[in-house]
Order: structure tokens, then sequence, then C-alpha cells
């Protein structure tokens, strides 16, 4: 607690939120209210208030901001820091062909143009989380990322300053935007990414998202302005990696209202419901989202779209395609 900059409350809350999930997930599965105890179901209500839930988000995007710089200090192996000279984590750090330590690789084509209001360690953590290949890691950065979005636009961000990162002049700036640009040609991403997103609940009657369910072969869909060199660039290196396709999922039909205004896609796989994993219909999520405007109008609920294992295998596949893009020729590394 004395140690990182947060203020106790925060610190509270998170131990809260941390320990109503630990006993809210049993053999990794949401258990259902009914096999919740009294207390757990009070601390369940209040966090799907508004207010609790975006003082935890809040909360939680500059915990993970403090402890990517921790965690980066140490593998760097700064002064005051044994703990990044051990062997086990030298041998974790991913090498080049000619045996060198790989340098850490920010792809900022990943954050929605969000990169302005987030510092080199954090640019560094999102990246690892969204190229991991790990369906949970791919949820967090999803998650991390709405919470700076939230912080950017409550000027927030300020509080986390950019040490070492002098502004960059209106040309450099210029300058890196294109670069951004011809890197989404060079290596599209999918047209649909991981989201998170909180969403009021609404009624049979508002009928705010239409949902769907549909049965997908796991193919990656570009984006319109890289149809063409999407198979050509991908083709011989991303499959399918589940064995049995089509797999049934749901989908976002249609948005409108309020919903309309958040991001949501057309083609938008929910993936995961308050931070569970959806394993249902959308018929089951609909009268979800209806009984819960029913009980709880005010509260809000949290969809993570696009966090399934085809994004993960791609995002993964995609970095390692364009950090060997980056490597010398091995003519030059000899």
């Amino acid at each position: 607690r004395f140690k990182y900059p947060m203020d106790i409350q925060d610190v509270l809350l998170l131990r809260q939120a941390h320990t109503l999930g630990c006993g809210m997930i049993r053999n990794g599965e949401m258990l259902a209210d009914s096999d919740l105890t009294a207390s757990q179901l009070s601390w369940k209500r209040d966090f799907m208030a508004r207010s609790t839930r975006d003082k935890v988000n809040d909360a939680y995007a500059l915990y993970a901001h403090l402890m990517t710089k921790e965690r980066l200090e140490v593998e760097d192996g700064e002064p005051g820091s044994n703990a990044g000279l051990s062997p086990s984590s030298s041998k974790s750090k991913s090498r080049s062909p000619n045996g060198k330590a790989r340098k850490p690789v920010i792809d900022e084509t990943l954050f929605h143009g969000l990169e302005e209001f987030m510092n080199r360690d954090e640019k560094i953590f999102l990246t690892e989380l969204f190229t991991s290949g790990q369906v949970r890691c791919l949820a967090q950065a999803a998650m991390i990322l709405h919470g700076v979005l939230r912080m950017s636009m409550s000027g927030k961000h300020a509080a986390i300053s950019k040490q070492n990162e002098p502004p960059m002049s209106k040309y450099e700036s210029q300058k890196h935007v294109d670069f951004i640009a011809k890197t989404k040609l060079s290596f599209p991403l999918s047209n649909h990414m991981p989201g998170y997103f909180l969403i009021p609940s609404y009624s049979s009657k508002s009928g705010w998202m239409t949902l769907s369910d549909q049965k997908w072969d796991g193919s990656i869909t570009p984006p319109p302005a890289s149809k063409r060199s999407f198979n050509h660039i991908y083709g011989q290196y991303y499959k399918p990696p589940q064995e049995v396709y089509p797999q049934k999922v749901v989908t976002v039909q249609g948005v409108r209202g309020p919903i309309g205004r958040l991001g949501l896609r057309r083609g938008d796989v929910i993936t995961h419901v308050n931070d569970a994993a959806w394993t249902g219909t959308a018929q089951d999520l609909q009268e979800y989202i209806y009984e819960c405007n029913a009980q709880h109008p005010q509260d809000e609920i949290s969809l993570t779209v696009n966090c399934n294992v085809e994004i993960a295998t791609f995002l993964k596949i995609r970095h390692e395609m364009m950090r060997r893009s980056q490597e010398p020729p091995a003519s030059n590394r000899a």
C-alpha cells in the first residue's frame, strides 16, 4: 500500500472486488446467485451499481499502470532491484536468432488511437497482453484499454506522468500517424477487434441491441481496405486453432439508442458478460439483460467482445510476423 501512490479507498475496493470474484467462481464457472452467501449477494449488488463499477475500473487502470512500471523496472534490472538478474527471468526473455535478448516491441496499432494517453511502459505491457495468444490476457487488455479511455475522457490521465518522454512536434505527430496507417496496411488487423463495454440494461420494449446466434468457421474478417491483401499476407500462417468448426457464437446484429454510441459494431462476437465467459445463446443473453433491467434498472452490464482463441491466435501470429520483418536479414547478422 505505501509503496504505490494509490488512495487507500482504491486499495480496499480492489481487495473487496478480488475477494468477491474468487468467491463467485468455482472450477472456472460463475456460480448462480442461489449458491452465493448473503454477504456475497450484497457485495455483488453493490458492484453492479454504475458508480461503484466506475470506481473499480478507474482504480484498476491506475493499479495496472503502477504494476506495469514496477514489473518492467524489475525485468530491466534497474539499480536497487536484484529480481531482474535471476536466471529464470533472463531465460524467459525472447531472443533474436543471433542469441541476443530482444527489445520489447510496442505495437501502437492495437490501441485505437489512445496511445497518446499511455507511457512507454504501459504500451509494452498492453502489447504483451494483446499478443500473448491467451484469451484471458486478451480480455484483460480490452478492459485496461477501456479504463484508459475513461481516464482520457475524465482528464485523470494527466496524473500519470510520462517521464523522459518529451512531447512530439506537429511534424513528428503526423509522421507517427502516417507510420501507424502504413503498418495497418502492411499487417492488417481484424475488422472486429477485442473490446470492453459497459452497457445500460434495457427492456424488451426498448430493444437497444439486437443479438443473433451465428455459426462461425474461425476465419478472421479483414477490414474493407485490406480485403484483397489480407489472405495473401496471413493465408499460410493463420489457421483456425480449434478442432471442431463451425462454432456457435452470439453476435451483435444491431445497436441503437445509448448503446449505439458506445462503439459496438455489427458482427462483434460477445465472448464475456460481466467478465465471465458467455456460453449461452443470444436469447439467453437478451433475457438476462431484460431481467437485470426489471430488477436493477440503474445497473450496467459489461460486455467483452472478440476475446476468443481465434483472435488471440491471430494477433500473436501477426505480432511475430511484424517482429521478424524488423529483424535484419541473415546475411547481415552473419
